[in-house]
């Protein structure tokens, strides 16, 4: 007897999904971010930025998941909603706010509160905000995998006016200001 099969032609059923534990890979993004970005000083940090800044996407090691396959992992920096002026202080702040944040939720086991989009990317709600000169800038990760066993850190400024507090409190400064 012989029996028919019909191949499945959905993209996703043709190539295994991997697993992979969201906590695990923030917290391996924080300790890259952080050895990267701040533990080595100000000068290895704004050279480090200045990389990031200049270049697409920087190199940052790699991961293994399943005890099978190798991720490469990259950072990058999505600036285009950043308010003012980016310079290495300003970065290195909302960093270590975002940092902090994501530290704290991931020592008390808290959710994440991570978004995943159709694209397949995580963004890793913990926000780093900070405010500058009046302006309000707020730093997420997300986690960006692609089809090429590699996953970018992507460290991405959010556009500050979709979050009421941060409009509030800016409306109020210049209405103190105008008067």
């Amino acid at each position: 007897m012989t029996e028919a099969v019909t191949p499945q032609t959905d993209a996703a059923a043709e190539k295994p999904q991997l697993t992979i534990n969201i906590p695990e890979v923030v917290n391996l993004a924080c300790n890259i971010l952080h050895g990267g970005f701040l533990a080595k000083g100000d000068e290895h940090g704004k050279k480090l930025f200045k990389q990031l800044k200049d270049e697409e996407k920087l190199a940052a090691g790699s991961m293994t998941v399943g005890e099978q396959v190798t991720i490469k992992l990259t950072i990058s920096l999505d600036r285009k909603e950043f308010r003012g002026q980016l310079g290495f202080p300003v970065f290195k702040a909302s960093l270590q706010a975002m940092l902090q944040n994501l530290g704290q939720a991931l020592q008390a086991r808290q959710d994440l509160n991570f978004l995943t989009g159709d694209n397949g990317n995580i963004l890793v709600h913990k926000p780093g905000v900070i405010e500058k000169g009046g302006d309000y800038n707020v730093l997420v990760l997300v986690l960006a995998p692609s089809q090429n066993k590699e996953m970018n850190l992507c460290l991405t400024f959010l556009d500050p006016d979709q979050y009421e507090p941060l409009r509030k409190a800016k409306e109020k400064k210049s209405t103190a200001s105008d008067k």
